[in-house]
């Protein structure tokens, strides 16, 4: 509507040479704009500066944190410190002990470190915010966005070789994910013992909440 010729260009992360040729193709095709999802922080500034100093094309960011770019999307960092409060204030307000409760926390690293980093935030939040768990009790755990079965499936082993948390919290990127978790929780009859949080909250995630599944 606003007479721009949309291109789509796929930067098949995690390559670290495709979004250089493919910021170059850009230049070449005189994009009038750029919004982009390139997610290696190693590759952001050569990345912006073919965009935008070579090619003098705005960009607008998702996900990465980047100096003097406009972004839009979760600051990760930002979002496992909200969830790590969340469960702080949820696990105190339950009388739940520390040192009888695991953090398991779905990670991926298909989608990069700048994602990834709310899971380093998300434990030190919770702390913070008063419910002080060992370090020894916080799991990470892979869980691809292969969508739900990769989740489910991790979840139900990690709970197979750790039977003895009396509590569990669980937080994911996403509500996807955290689909896969929850049925791990009600296959196990440990859905009562925990504690779910993900981001998103897109029409899955809604249903999850609406039915007092997170």
């Amino acid at each position: 509507l606003a007479g721009f010729k949309l291109n789509v260009y796929n930067l098949k992360y995690p390559s670290e040479t495709e979004p250089l040729a493919q910021a170059r193709n850009s230049v070449l095709k005189h994009d009038k704009g750029v919004i982009q999802a390139q997610q290696l922080d190693t590759l952001s500034g050569a990345f912006l500066k073919i965009l935008q100093k070579d090619g003098c094309i705005p960009s607008v960011q998702m996900y990465l944190k980047v100096k003097d770019v406009p972004s839009f999307g979760a600051v990760w960092a930002d979002t496992g410190t909200t969830q790590g409060k969340w469960l702080a204030q949820q696990a105190k307000a339950r009388g739940w002990n520390p040192n009888d409760t695991a953090l398991v926390e779905c990670t991926d690293p298909d989608v990069g470190s700048s994602v990834n980093i709310m899971f380093d935030t998300a434990p030190k939040a919770l702390v913070a915010s008063g419910f002080k768990i060992p370090s020894k009790n916080v799991f990470k755990i892979i869980c691809k966005y292969s969508a739900t079965q990769s989740a489910q499936v991790n979840v139900k082993a990690w709970f197979t070789g750790h039977p003895n948390f009396k509590h569990v919290m669980i937080n994911t990127i996403d509500d996807e994910r955290m689909q896969g978790a929850i049925n791990a929780l009600n296959q196990g009859g440990r859905f009562k013992d925990a504690l779910t949080i993900a981001s998103g909250a897109d029409g899955l995630g809604q249903k999850q909440i609406k039915a007092g599944l997170e």
